[in-house]
């Protein structure tokens, strides 16, 4: 490869072979770093939509706990459906919507229709 070479052409032959052999393992390595830069940003961000919906699925629980307590202690108080409760919420969040909803409260507008899915989907089933 280098026959006929003089030593110094011999030497900034081998450098330059050597820079782009550097250079290459440096994008790979780049390219390796980049694409674990995106799986931890996807597992991120699949792990704070997760945290959201336990936040929302919370706040539902505690919709239906408050509900639960005026039931219990006041005996004039008219006695609603968790369903009505429920839906009386999404149409709060529904109405919130249009003035820039935030993204809690489209977790919390989430969980309630799959809830109300799920109360759907048992009725039905129920009457078969």
């Amino acid at each position: 490869m280098f026959a006929g070479l003089s030593n110094g052409k011999q030497l900034q032959s081998w450098m330059i072979l050597a820079k782009e052999k550097r250079m290459h393992q440096g994008m790979e390595i780049l390219q390796t770093l980049e694409k674990e830069f995106y799986h931890l940003q996807s597992l991120c961000q699949r792990k704070c939509n997760h945290l959201s919906y336990e936040k929302a699925l919370h706040a539902v629980k505690d919709l239906c706990l408050e509900e639960g307590k005026k039931r219990e202690t006041n005996t004039l108080f008219e006695h609603r459906s968790y369903d009505s409760v429920h839906g009386q919420q999404r149409e709060k969040l529904v109405e919130n919507e249009h003035n820039g909803l935030f993204i809690s409260s489209r977790f919390e507008l989430n969980v309630i229709s799959n809830v109300l899915k799920e109360e759907d989907t048992l009725n039905v089933n129920q009457y078969r």
